[in-house]
This record gives C-alpha cells, structure tokens and sequence, in this order.
C-alpha cells in the first residue's frame, strides 16, 4: 500500500495533511490496536464501542506507525503526542478507513466470497480460506471483524495480486448487510443458514431472512453469483431476493434432491465424517475432521461456493481434511478420569442460538456413550426466549440425552420441563456447574458444553480441563 495511494482515496475528507513527514512511500499495512502495530503501518484512531483510539496515538507512535489518521475535531487533543510523526486529520477516521477499503477493492484482481448467516459464518469463512489458499493468494476477515469497522479493515488488506478474497458480514439491525456488502461488492454471496438468532430483535424468521439477503445488494452485476440453502423454510424469500438484486447464477445446497449441491451420505468415522457431495454432477468425497452435524451442512455451503468462485472442487475436496475447528465450535477432547478410564468432551461453548442447539443435539444423538449435556441461557431471543427454550424439550428426548444441566433463568425454564431422571441440576451461572458435572462424569461419557457467549461457559470449559489436570488424551 503507498502513501500516495492512501492520500488519493482520502482526497474528499483531508482536513490536514502532514503526511509529507513520513520517510517512506510504502506502507506495510494498516492497524486499529496500538498494542499489536507494527513498524511502518497506518494507524486509524477509530472510535469504538468500549474505547477511542485517539488516546493510544502516543504508544501507536512509540512503536514506529508510518502514519497516524485523527479526526480533525480531536486533532489539538492529541498534537502533543504526534511529534515527528506524519500524520492525516480527516473529518471522520472510520469512513477513512472505509475510503482505504474501497481503494484496495477496486484495486485487487481477487474473486471475492461475501457471507452471512445466523450461524457458521465464521466456521464457513475460516474453511474457505483454508482451502482457498491452497489455489491461489487469500486474504480473509481475521477473527470474527464482520461489522461496521471490522468489514473495511477487512478490505483493506486486500492485496493488488490476491486471487480470492473472504469476508463476513454480521448484522444486529435490517439495514447493516446492505452498507456492509456494498463495501465489499462480492462475486459470489452466500447466506449459510436462517435462524432464530436476532429475533429479539427482528421479531420473525422471514424478518431474518429479509435482513440476510441484503448481501445480494452488492453482488457484482455482470457476473454476481447467489449461493442459498435449499433447505431453508426461507428459500423463497432468499431466491427472489436474489434475483431483485440481479444475481446472474443462483447456486442451491442442502439435502433436497433438487439443490445443485447436494449430500449424498454421510458416515461419522470416530471423531470426524466422511461425506459424499455430487457438486453439480460432480461427485466428490471430504473428510471431515468434525463430528457436528451442522458441519454436513457446512460442507455443502462450502463446496458450492469453492464451485461458484471458479476453484477447483476435486482439490477442494482432497484438502477438507486441512480445515481445523476453532476453540469452542465444536472441538473434540478426550480426557482422563483422575481415577481411571476417560470422556469425551463436546467444547460448543463459544455461542448458542436455536439453529445451532437443535443441530449440537442432532450430534450427540449419533455418538456412543451416556450423553450428558450442559447448556446455558441462549439471548437476543426478545419476547419469544421462554418459549423458544422450552420449546427444545422434545429435541432434547429425541436425541437420547441421559443428564441435563442447565446455567441461567432461561434454561433453568427448559430444564423443569424435563423428565426428574434426566435432571442433572441447574445453576445460575456457569462456574457453579463444575462441581456437579464432575461429580456425574463416569467413563465412557460424552459432554457436550454450549450457550451463549455472554454466558462464559468457555469459563466452565477451562474449569474442566483443569479439575482434569490438562491430562488431554487426545483433541481432535
């Protein structure tokens, strides 16, 4: 990225530029966090939700920033801390660093992948990039930055020769995927699955599905190319949609016969499946290094977009079993039992929404062993989260589960609809669970652990493996 470059996209906000100090052309890359710049990077003091970055200026210059973006309004503020460094003031730093976006957007060469979803944007994501880079240059969002300052620092470190591009998009409001995906402008749009997530918020899942499909709303217009779930109750609103935004291809996956990419059977192979997919005629099999079931679905949601994106799906399929799971979605421990023998533990922990729990359960219904679940408070669900807890009973006595536990009033709701035999006990929050868990784990038992992230059942995770003393036989 070059200095001269990053002036022309700032051109229309520049309120003052001293960037004429700096002492060299290129820039290595771009940072929002003082704590992790590195020497030669454009520093943005974007204002955040928590904090602002106009007060860690002095450490971004401590540590060798090639050139610092204020807002003009803040500039006498923070001129002390500037020294010798060059520096731009513009009107509003976040919609400087979209410009800066934009800018290696139009630039790059790279095919670019946009998604969204209620759940397994992140999982889907972290997977295409995965197998994506093993056919040509990748840039990804990092971590799960898919809002509204995490989409352009995304974009911003496109590169000029990069062959695809990866980015999520999140939402908590109708409105947000639209502004997001016209910043990336992708080729290939995918819309993973519709769920309750947000409902709180949104009141109905045709609302969701409504508020997903602005990703469409940024697909390139002469060759943009829809990707939806076949099975989704949403279907038609997600396919008319893309049809209004001018999607020129519209690519279907699921179970249904009639989707283009479709499952043809799928077999759990100790902690991970073996799965045959005809992608559009072609028949391919990956091996999954994951026994959740959501990530059948995954996988069709994949391998139709690696086939939309014009990659390679037989290489695609042969480097499956590449694609890690990230810490608590869905990872696989088996650890020992202080006095002998060992259990199998499910770590789910990082979120929960409906989709997601109903899908956890469709697992540990496959797996061997008493099924013990703890699950805790799933938010965001507005008037309908009592009843949509409840509402699990029945999932949760299909899948087999021999012990339930439960953390929060909203579980603690679904637990006392269970039978008093599968009652494992219920706590108000998660660290409280770590006594009564241990004390029903035998050997031979398979633990599943989820909830929402708010709920810290990571924090119960972490208690687990260390009542266990870390004696991890094996992660999977």
């Amino acid at each position: 990225m070059f200095l001269d470059e990053v002036r022309v996209a700032l051109k229309s906000l520049i309120q003052d530029d001293k960037s004429v100090k700096a002492d060299l052309n290129e820039l290595s890359g771009i940072s929002i966090d003082s704590r992790t710049i590195n020497p030669g990077e454009i520093f943005f003091a974007i204002q955040g939700d928590v904090t602002d970055g106009h007060f860690y200026i002095a450490q971004a210059v401590e540590k060798e920033a090639g050139l610092i973006v204020v807002e003009e309004s803040k500039k006498s503020q923070v001129q002390g801390q500037l020294g010798q460094c060059a520096y731009i003031s513009v009107t509003d730093t976040l919609k400087a660093m979209e410009a800066v976006g934009q800018a290696m957007r139009e630039k790059t060469r790279a095919r670019i992948i946009g998604i969204t979803g209620s759940v397994g944007k992140t999982s889907v994501r972290t997977a295409l990039e995965v197998l994506l880079s093993r056919q040509g240059k990748t840039t990804a969002s990092q971590k799960s930055f898919n809002n509204h300052w995490g989409v352009p620092y995304s974009l911003c470190h496109l590169k000029a020769d990069d062959a695809y591009g990866v980015f999520e998009i999140g939402m908590n409001a109708p409105g947000e995927i639209r502004c997001l995906t016209q910043q990336i402008k992708p080729d290939v749009a995918l819309i993973t699955v519709i769920g309750e997530a947000h409902i709180g918020n949104l009141g109905s899942i045709e609302a969701i599905a409504e508020a997903k499909s602005e990703i469409f709303d940024g697909l390139n217009q002469s060759h943009g190319i829809a990707v939806i779930n076949a099975d989704s109750p949403c279907f038609d609103i997600m396919h008319q949609r893309a049809q209004e935004a001018g999607a020129q291809k519209i690519i279907t996956f699921g179970k249904s016969g009639y989707a283009n990419v479709r499952l043809v059977s799928q077999v759990m192979e100790g902690d991970g499946r073996d799965v045959t997919v005809d992608v559009m005629g072609q028949i391919v099999t990956l091996h999954l290094r994951m026994i959740g079931f959501q990530w059948v679905e995954n996988a069709l949601a994949i391998m139709a977009t690696i086939a939309a994106v014009g990659a390679d799906i037989h290489q695609a399929a042969q480097d499956f079993s590449r694609v890690g799971l990230l810490d608590g979605r869905g990872k696989v421990h088996h650890l020992s039992l202080r006095f002998g023998g060992t259990f199998t533990l499910i770590d789910d922990s990082y979120n929960a929404n409906p989709t997601s729990v109903r899908s956890a359960l469709d697992t540990i219904a496959q797996v061997n062993g008493r099924r013990i679940v703890a699950f805790a408070d799933m938010l965001e669900l507005g008037d309908q989260a009592r009843g949509i807890h409840i509402g699990l009973a029945p999932k949760v006595m299909e899948a087999g589960v021999d012990k339930f536990f439960a953390c929060g009033p909203l579980m603690g709701a679904l637990y006392s609809y269970l039978p008093a035999n599968i009652q494992g006990a219920w706590k108000a929050n998660s660290g409280q669970l770590l006594e009564p868990l241990t004390q029903e784990i035998r050997s031979g038992d398979v633990l599943l652990i989820k909830g929402s992230n708010s709920m810290k059942m990571t924090l119960l995770m972490e208690q687990i493996c260390a009542f266990y003393l870390d004696q991890k036989v094996q992660s999977a």
